[in-house]
């Protein structure tokens, strides 16, 4: 969608009832279609929560495809939790300036929840625990690319695994340096179990903070569990923090130091030529004509009064996670509606956050009788990200 703003013509809405209820038997059995160790492809596949957790599975024997990345075949498992590959002559102390740019997904989106606070955390990581890059990171804001230094990282959100108590990312990372050559390629998984405890933590961080913008870790643990009815979602979402500023600058150190010793199994090869990687555009959509289908069959049933209520809620909250655009119109039509479902209501919150268009920010400004707990949340997700 090029425009910033959105058409609220009926007609649209009709038009993408009809084509989705030719197609609501497909969304039925959509689940049953992912293959184990496949990585979820926007433009080919249909999303199901089981296909994104099946790419994720993958990462720990071998790497997933990926365009990102461009060629992952020498790439191999370096740890755990890691597939690596590293240029022969990569050395930590060749670059004077290291930008992390702003990240990208596979799903056609700018952003997943939390993703910059796991962006910033590694930042803060490789300026402060790699001893050659000390005071020597930046991670400028959202949305907005730096040029001209040594090494530029590009870091992409290929997969997440997102259910009720568990957040497991595969987040890629490319560092091309100023010739356009890369020097590492890593996919990682971080991620692990909620609990509620640690989610009513968060909870209490969230609702004590005076500053809506605010990109503390409180603050932002507290916005990543915005999800109606189970809260506790991301209830260890701080653990996921730690493990980026951990694992990562762990392993491009212990990389460093055996290339320079000239011995350890590290996945390398010369150098190779690969584009700068750049972000997806937020108002833009990269969706394939299956997944394109199971959008408009979910805007149909959510948009039918008839439709059964949970149903319609928890289409609401699916269309959130896919990204799609053709929900925030909906979903602000039901943010207004004063007879609208509580449920329902709050899941159109959740999902105008999730999906990020600007657009959405008047409606949830001015929402009235809605869970404040999600609009608050919502609000400072489309700012931020």
């Amino acid at each position: 969608m090029a425009s910033s703003s959105f058409d609220f013509m009926p007609a649209r809405v009709l038009r993408g009832c009809v084509r989705g209820c030719l197609v609501l038997a497909l969304a039925g059995v959509l689940p049953a279609l992912a293959v184990e160790g496949k990585a979820f492809d926007p433009n080919a596949d249909v999303w199901s929560r089981e296909a994104l957790e099946d790419g994720a599975k993958a990462v720990k024997t071998g790497p997933l495809p990926s365009e990102f990345l461009g060629d992952t075949s020498g790439m191999r498992p370096y740890t755990s939790s890691h597939q690596a590959w590293f240029a022969d002559g990569f050395r930590l102390a060749n670059y004077q300036a290291v930008v992390l740019q702003p990240w990208t997904n596979g799903m056609g989106r700018y952003h997943v929840t939390g993703q910059e606070l796991l962006r910033r955390s590694l930042a803060e990581a490789l300026s402060s625990k790699v001893g050659a890059w000390r005071g020597k990171v930046v991670a400028p804001p959202g949305r907005t690319a730096v040029a001209g230094a040594d090494l530029m990282v590009y870091g992409n959100i290929h997969q997440f695994k997102n259910t009720a108590n568990d957040i497991e990312y595969v987040i890629e990372l490319v560092g091309v340096d100023s010739a356009g050559m890369a020097q590492f390629k890593l996919q990682n998984i971080v991620g692990s179990s909620g609990t509620g405890a640690v989610a009513a933590a968060g909870a209490a961080a969230f609702a004590s903070s005076d500053n809506l913008l605010s990109a503390s870790l409180n603050a932002g643990l507290a916005m990543a569990m915005a999800m109606p009815t189970d809260r506790d979602q991301f209830g260890f979402y701080d653990l996921a923090v730690e493990e980026v500023g951990r694992r990562i600058p762990t392993a491009l150190v212990a990389a460093d130091r055996q290339l320079t010793k000239g011995k350890g199994d590290v996945p390398h090869s010369p150098a190779s030529a690969l584009a700068p990687a750049t972000r997806e555009d937020a108002q833009q959509e990269h969706f394939g004509g299956l997944l394109s289908e199971q959008v408009a069959a979910y805007v149909a049933t959510v948009v039918n009064p008839a439709s059964n209520a949970s149903d319609r809620a928890d289409r609401l909250r699916d269309l959130g996670k896919i990204g799609a655009l053709a929900a925030v119109p909906v979903a602000i039509a039901i943010l207004q509606d004063d007879a609208a479902d509580n449920r329902l209501q709050e899941n159109a919150a959740w999902a105008l956050g999730e999906i990020g268009h600007p657009d959405a920010l008047p409606a949830l400004e001015s929402a009235k009788g809605v869970d404040r707990f999600n609009v608050k949340a919502a609000i400072i997700k489309i700012r931020e990200y």
